[in-house]
């Protein structure tokens, strides 16, 4: 699991996530696609790859997992543009970044966007029975959501404006179970950043680290392409974005004993584990100083 600035509940309404909106400079936006294309890849495999190292950085792992949204109508076949209804999936993809520089990494992610189009159609609850974890203990706790918008200084053709003849659009919002969406609106020439994030996360400050880490890929790809894509500073930009999430080993203050053989054991397991001297009922797994690595092994132990 790559638990993004340990988050692990992905069963929430998406009721209380707080949205920022960043569009990305008209120089940089141009640089990008200027790199992308010098070395055949799409623009969505740079951001796909900022997103991944931005999520290193957020959960301590070279290998992060994060969810991609599908089209679906990739693989359809002729006439698949008829078919009335919602294809749209959303599939785990992991990039594992150890050791690997810029231009490798790039390269590597256009690879591996490409051959999870293969897989589209497949069901996420079967990706998830395939990844061995504990039952209940996601795959992913982020996603990215790359599409292409229409603007205004793109003409979409006759039969597009009048199939909306006569409907006006009064509002519309996205919601999300995960904790952390970012949407990437490839918009023909410019881009545009949208995150949305739950508390205690700030959503302003995650969509700030993506935007800077655009603009590293990209400056790496024009300067340096053989300089390492991972570096210490990625994990230490990360710590402001979630308050209390880089604490230190620090109990409760008011230590309440574990009630019961079930809290008993789990206490037990976590001593263990995180390597402290006592756990309590109120303690906070990822306060202790937890990782969703060591996450995985508790709930491993649990079972």
């Amino acid at each position: 699991t790559t638990a993004s600035f340990g988050l692990v509940n992905v069963h929430d309404d998406g009721l209380a996530a707080v949205e920022c909106h960043r569009d990305v400079d008209s120089g940089l936006a141009r640089r990008l696609r200027q790199r992308a294309a010098s070395l055949g890849v799409t623009p969505a495999s740079l951001f796909h790859l900022a997103w991944a190292r931005l999520l290193a950085g957020a959960s301590g792992l070279e290998a992060p997992a994060f969810g991609t949204v599908i089209a679906g109508r990739m693989q359809g076949g002729e006439g698949i543009d008829r078919v009335l209804g919602l294809l749209i999936n959303t599939l785990p993809v992991r990039f594992d970044l150890r050791g690997a520089n810029v231009r490798t990494s790039v390269l590597l992610a256009h690879a591996l966007l490409a051959e999870l189009l293969q897989h589209e159609h497949v069901p996420l609850d079967l990706a998830q029975r395939q990844s061995g974890l504990p039952r209940g203990m996601p795959v992913f706790t982020a996603i990215l959501n790359y599409r292409h918008t229409l603007t205004a200084s793109i003409d979409p053709g006759v039969a597009s404006v009048s199939a909306w003849e006569g409907i006006k659009r009064l509002a519309s919002e996205e919601r999300t179970n995960y904790p952390l969406y970012l949407m990437i609106d490839d918009l023909g020439e410019g881009f545009s950043l949208s995150l949305q994030a739950v508390a205690p996360l700030d959503s302003r400050h995650i969509c700030g680290l993506m935007y800077d880490a655009v603009e590293f890929l990209v400056g790496a790809l024009e300067t340096d392409p053989s300089r390492p894509l991972i570096d210490p500073d990625v994990s230490a930009a990360c710590r402001g974005a979630a308050p209390g999430h880089e604490r230190a080993r620090t109990p409760s203050a008011s230590h309440e004993p574990p009630m019961g053989d079930v809290e008993a054991m789990l206490a037990l397991i976590w001593t263990e584990v995180l390597g402290v001297e006592q756990v309590g009922r109120n303690d906070d797994f990822f306060s202790l100083g937890g990782t969703s690595v060591q996450l995985v092994t508790v709930m491993g132990r649990s079972e």
